[in-house]
């Protein structure tokens, strides 16, 4: 009997598995099918590697090297102000290549303003197509006293235009006269064709150095040839020569001019240059005397009571005329009050 039960159970179990086989043969077949894997990417290439900056990271440059200023080197600069410096130099540079004053003016730091102006002023006025007077009045926007008034002499002598002198200095006598003749002599060294005559005309030039000026570019000219020069320009070339050769105080003995034999004499006995030397401490080197046509051994040539150095270096007045302006008044008693030596007072 029980072995019946063991064989009933037996069949049940074979019938219970092939149902089962037929229910998962049954799935399998209806199944739905799996989405695709997504493909896999190949790998990426390597980060080329990084080029490490050609400029510096600090402004502005170490001592002794130049990096052209360009918005790339600029924008490397790491500190902020710096930064800032840089690209306002680089718009200082832009101003100056196009000639843009307007682009000056933009400039915060007033001293590179200043020099901007005057630089581009100094470019435009060398044109023939610009007026220098027009480009002149434009040295009015400097700031600077010094610098403003450089800049007007500068638009006069590089434009060889004497109106220039006479717009501004109307009542500036001796700034006029000095600004006629700085005109004048380089209007002869320039354009003068044939030197001989060139030098004849440097004595039209009156004021302190620049008939030397006129003078001594032309000698160069004619290889220091004194012999074809008459009177005092004859002289003048000679002591110039001796002086410049001399070895020994009786070579500075032949020198035919006094100061100059002088300051040769000095130069023998002391061993210095001549532009070391202030014989008479007026503040003005001794070369710078003979150059300015001044007495190396007289510290106030017109006797006005300024040292000639304090007249040239600080006032800016003639050191041969008491009276620079004309209107009555001493240069020292001017200075004394505090009005412009230069400028008539009525």
């Amino acid at each position: 009997m029980w072995i019946g039960k063991i064989k009933e159970s037996k069949k049940k179990i074979i019938i219970a598995i092939f149902v089962f086989l037929g229910l998962a043969g049954t799935l399998w077949i209806n199944r739905k099918p799996s989405p695709p894997s997504p493909p896999v990417p190949p790998p990426a290439p390597p980060a080329p590697p990084v080029k490490p900056s050609p400029w510096p990271s600090t402004y502005p440059d170490p001592p002794f090297v130049h990096y052209p200023v360009t918005e790339e080197r600029c924008r490397v600069v790491e500190d902020p102000y710096q930064r800032q410096l840089c690209f306002e130099d680089l718009k200082y540079l832009q101003a100056v290549w196009e000639k843009d004053l307007k682009k000056c003016e933009e400039l915060r730091d007033f001293q590179k303003k200043d020099d901007c102006i005057n630089s581009v002023i100094k470019a435009k006025v060398i044109g023939p197509e610009n007026d220098p007077v027009e480009e002149a009045k434009n040295c009015q926007k400097i700031a600077d006293k010094k610098l403003r008034h450089r800049c007007i002499i500068t638009a006069a002598v590089d434009g060889l235009d004497k109106r220039v002198c006479e717009y501004f200095f109307t009542d500036e006598p001796f700034e006029k006269k000095e600004c006629l003749d700085k005109v004048k002599a380089f209007d002869i060294v320039r354009n003068t064709k044939n030197p001989y005559k060139g030098i004849k005309r440097c004595l039209e030039v009156k004021t302190l150095e620049y008939g030397t000026i006129c003078f001594r570019a032309l000698l160069k000219e004619i290889k220091y040839d004194c012999n074809a020069l008459e009177g005092v320009q004859r002289q003048m070339c000679q002591s110039l020569v001796l002086k410049r050769d001399a070895k020994t105080i009786e070579d500075c003995q032949k020198i035919p001019l006094e100061n100059y034999r002088k300051v040769c004499i000095r130069i023998i006995e002391t061993g210095k240059s001549g532009f070391d030397l202030d014989s008479d401490n007026d503040g003005k080197s001794d070369e710078g005397e003979l150059f300015y046509n001044l007495d190396p051994f007289n510290p106030d040539t017109d006797g006005d009571g300024l040292l000639d150095g304090q007249e040239i270096f600080d006032y800016g007045t003639d050191p041969t005329n008491k009276d620079s302006d004309g209107d009555g008044i001493s240069d020292f008693e001017e200075v004394k009050r505090g009005t412009d030596p230069n400028k008539i007072n009525h």
